[in-house]
C-alpha cells in the first residue's frame, strides 16, 4: 500500500505531466494563430519541447512508482496546490475563445505555464534523474527571449519585458539554490544532506527486496602533504580530479557524495556480497593510474568498506555500517595505504544469486576482505 507521501509525489509529478500536455496544445494554438513567421516558429519548437517534458515526467511517475524517487518537497502540500491553481488557470485560458493571435495575451499565458516551474524541488527532481535540467533550462530562457523581444510591443502587455527580467532572475536563483542544498559547490558531486536524501528510496528497495547493501569511504592518501607542499589551490584541483575519476568509475545506480575534506561515500545494491570488493579494486587502481595525467600529481586513495543487510527499521543509511567502514579505512591507513578492507556485516553470504553478473573487471588484486 502507498505511503500518503508516495501518493502526494505522484500527484504532484502526474498534475506536472498534465500541465505540460496543456502546454503542448497551448503553443500548437498561438502557433495557428500567429501571423509572424518569426514568433510562429518559435511557438512550434516550445510546442515540441513540451512533449519532451512530458515524457520527463512520465519517467518521473515510473521511478516514483517504484519507491526509487526521494521526497523532494519540503512542502508538498503547498507545492500540489500551487500546481492545481496553475492547472485550472491554463484551463480557464484555453477553454476561453481567446485570440492568440495577440502576442502579449499568448505570452501572458506562456508565463503562467513556464514560472509554475521555477521551484528548487522540480530541479532537484530533475538532477536526480539525471536528465532534462538542462533542457528545461534552454526552454525557459527560450521563452525568456520571447518574453524580452515580444513584450513591449502592445501597450497592453509591455509589462511582460520586465517579466522576462523576473523570470530570468529566479531560473537563476534556483538554480543556484538547487546546487548549494545538495551538492558540494567545489566538485559538484552530492553533499552530506543530498547523500543522504538520495540513498532514501534505495534503501528502502533494498529493505523490501532483502538486496544486500555496501558502503565505501574513499579518503586520499597523504592529502595534507598535497596542501602543504603544493598548496591549497593544488589541492582544490586533486579534489575535482579524484570526485571526477570516481563518478566515471562507479555504476549509474551507485551514490556517490563528498563527504568531508578529503574523503567520499559510496552507497551501492549489491548482486552479492563479493561485488563491493570489485568496485574498491576498480576505483583504487583507476585512481592511481589516472591522476597524475589529469592532475600532474600520482595520487592513490584507501578504501574502508561494510557489506550488510537493512533492518526493517532502516529507512536511511544505518550508523553502525558507517562506523564500520569508517574502521576499516583506519585499517587500510595503517596497512600502507593505496589499498582496501571490507567487513562482511552478520547476514550477507558469499552465494551468488542466479543471474548475477559482475558489474566491475578487477584490475589489480592487492586488496583484503
Amino acid at each position: 500500500m502507498a505511503s500518503p507521501d508516495t501518493d502526494m509525489m505522484t500527484e504532484i509529478l502526474g498534475t506536472c505531466r498534465e500541465i505540460d500536455v496543456m502546454a503542448n496544445s497551448a503553443y500548437g494554438c498561438f502557433a495557428d494563430a500567429c501571423a509572424n513567421d518569426g514568433l510562429k516558429a518559435e511557438w512550434q519548437r516550445l510546442a515540441s519541447e513540451e512533449m519532451v517534458h512530458v515524457k520527463i515526467w512520465e519517467m518521473a511517475l515510473s521511478a516514483s512508482a517504484k519507491g526509487a524517487l526521494p521526497d523532494l518537497f519540503d512542502d508538498a502540500p503547498d507545492v500540489l496546490s500551487r500546481l492545481k491553481r496553475v492547472k485550472k488557470n491554463i484551463r480557464g485560458a484555453l477553454d476561453d475563445p481567446s485570440d492568440f493571435s495577440d502576442a502579449g495575451a499568448a505570452l501572458s499565458l506562456g508565463y503562467q505555464m513556464e514560472s509554475f516551474m521555477l521551484d528548487v524541488s522540480f530541479m532537484q527532481v530533475f538532477d536526480f534523474l539525471g536528465f532534462g535540467g538542462d533542457d528545461y533550462e534552454r526552454h525557459v530562457r527560450r521563452f525568456i527571449g520571447l518574453l524580452k523581444k515580444y513584450g513591449g510591443s502592445s501597450r497592453q502587455y509591455s509589462h511582460l519585458e520586465t517579466l522576462g527580467d523576473t523570470l530570468e532572475n529566479l531560473l537563476r536563483q534556483n538554480m543556484r539554490l538547487a546546487d548549494e542544498s545538495f551538492k558540494d559547490p567545489l566538485t559538484g558531486l552530492l553533499n552530506r544532506r543530498g547523500f543522504a536524501r538520495m540513498i532514501r528510496p534505495l534503501a528502502g528497495l533494498a529493505r523490501r527486496q532483502a538486496t544486500p547493501v555496501g558502503l565505501l569511504i574513499c579518503d586520499i592518501d597523504r592529502f595534507k602533504r598535497v596542501n602543504d607542499e603544493h598548496g591549497h589551490d593544488k589541492g582544490d584541483e586533486v579534489l575535482r580530479v579524484v570526485s571526477g575519476i570516481l563518478q566515471g568509475e562507479i555504476r549509474a545506480s551507485d551514490v556517490l557524495c563528498r563527504h568531508g575534506g578529503e574523503e567520499f561515500l559510496i552507497f551501492s545494491l549489491l548482486d552479492d556480497g563479493d561485488s563491493l570488493e570489485t568496485a574498491c579494486s576498480r576505483v583504487n587502481c583507476a585512481v592511481r593510474e589516472k591522476s597524475e595525467d589529469k592532475c600532474g600529481l600520482r595520487i592513490t586513495i584507501s578504501l574502508g568498506g561494510a557489506v550488510g543487510m537493512l533492518g526493517v527499521s532502516d529507512a536511511d543509511l544505518p550508523a553502525p555500517m558507517l562506523a564500520i567502514a569508517d574502521e576499516k579505512l583506519i585499517e587500510a591507513k595503517s596497512e600502507g595505504r593505496d589499498c582496501w578492507r571490507i567487513s562482511q556485516m552478520e547476514g550477507i553470504k558469499h552465494v551468488k544469486r542466479p543471474g548475477y553478473r559482475a558489474d566491475f573487471e578487477t584490475p589489480c588484486s592487492h586488496g583484503q576482505l
